[in-house]
């Protein structure tokens, strides 16, 4: 019998094990028989008939004295094998089962000889699964190092895939029942989200510093990664709910302290944005970066809206309020520039008019531009006449 077919067995054999009725206990041997060392005794204790008419805690106890051999010499490592596998996302033969439901039944057949009565250690096949996993983990967080030494912005997108990644490795750790593995990968991610979340919050204050074009370029590069700075940003909201990081008495966690100043400088970013498209609308030589500073602004309004969470703060809140007045503000006053402008100036402003009101309808902020557009549509009516 081939490998997947081996999986296969042992698989089906753990899913019986919640399940020892009669047939159950039929179908589990069954299925373990080509994989014994030796065929059961048509009579006595450990026969089939004897075996299938136990209550379901003797049962469970006779099956994990039979099944023994079969599960530490051939199921477990094959299992082994193929959870190792998908943790380390080599590429899987076509029919083989997941690396998850491995892993269910990996436990499920590792509690089978934990059953009380057998001494029977299976440590080696459950050290091997959880270095394979602690080893993944690391590797995920190597970019770690990479992000503190280099002066570009961050890669946010592989930096977030990171943390999704450790997720499923700390999730795969629950299924086996491997607690100090999921602690491990857990401090792995919540070290790897705060330190990421730090270089982003800096890549912004050096664009709110200098506002050259190098540090619009970084910021841009930053800000635009909406859903990966929202993954990023969840995750160590995630930590702080869970408690993971000690508290000190009247100081900041770490955590506290990075999530506080991403969050104020993503409102200082927004401020600035908008003040930014104030000074540049209706000015020659500055139409090239209107549009820029416009994508900007919008993705700094969906970070703030879409950072949903059973603990989102009260700072967030006030972070997208603020902006929306500032927003509304800044429609209405270029409007009342569209009222007597000369033609080039007319032209231009209502360029860029155009691109604002376009990010507030993206954004769901009709209300926001009402007059904007309302004058817009007014100058165009008049133009066409």
């Amino acid at each position: 019998m081939g490998r997947i077919g081996v999986e296969r067995h042992a698989i089906a054999i753990a899913d019986r094990l919640g399940d020892l009725d009669q047939a159950g206990i039929r179908h589990i041997l069954r299925l373990a028989g080509p994989h014994l060392p030796q065929p059961l005794p048509e009579t006595g204790p450990y026969s089939v008939t004897v075996l299938a008419g136990q209550p379901p805690l003797t049962a469970r106890e006779r099956l994990a004295r039979v099944l023994e051999p079969a599960v530490r010499t051939v199921f477990l490592p094959a299992l082994r094998e193929r959870i190792v596998a998908g943790v380390e996302r080599r590429e899987a033969e076509p029919g083989a089962p997941s690396a998850l439901a491995c892993a269910e039944a990996f436990r499920a057949l590792d509690d089978l000889l934990c059953t009380p009565g057998i001494n029977h250690a299976v440590r080696a096949e459950r050290f091997a699964v959880a270095r394979a996993i602690l080893a993944q983990a690391r590797t995920c967080t190597a970019d770690v190092t990479v992000l503190l030494e280099q002066g570009d912005y961050p890669d946010l997108a592989t930096l977030s895939a990171d943390l999704l990644r450790l997720e499923g490795l700390r999730w795969m750790a629950e299924v086996l029942g491997d607690r100090p593995a999921q602690d491990a990968i857990r401090q792995l991610s919540r070290r790897l989200a705060r330190v990421t979340l730090t270089r982003a919050t800096a890549t912004m204050q050096v664009f709110l510093r200098q506002r050259d074009l190098m540090s619009l370029f970084d910021n841009a590069g930053v800000v635009s990664q909406v859903d990966n700075l929202i993954v990023v940003t969840l995750r160590v909201l995630d930590s702080l709910v869970a408690g993971e990081e000690e508290p000190t008495a009247f100081v900041m966690t770490a955590d506290e302290k990075a999530l506080d100043e991403f969050l104020r400088t993503l409102g200082g970013l927004g401020e600035a944005l908008i003040q930014m498209l104030g000074a540049a609308a209706g000015r020659p030589g500055r139409e090239r970066f209107f549009p820029s500073l416009v994508r900007q602004l919008e993705c700094v309004c969906r970070i703030a809206a879409h950072l949903d969470h059973g603990a989102r703060p009260q700072l967030l809140d006030d972070v997208e309020r603020t902006l929306r007045t500032r927003m509304t503000r800044l429609s209405v006053d270029l409007a009342d520039r569209l009222n007597a402008p000369t033609e080039p100036e007319r032209d231009l402003l209502l360029s860029q008019a155009g691109d604002l009101c376009a990010a507030f309808d993206r954004l769901g902020l009709k209300a926001e531009a009402g007059t904007l557009v309302i004058r817009v549509r007014a100058v165009r009516d008049a133009i066409r006449r």
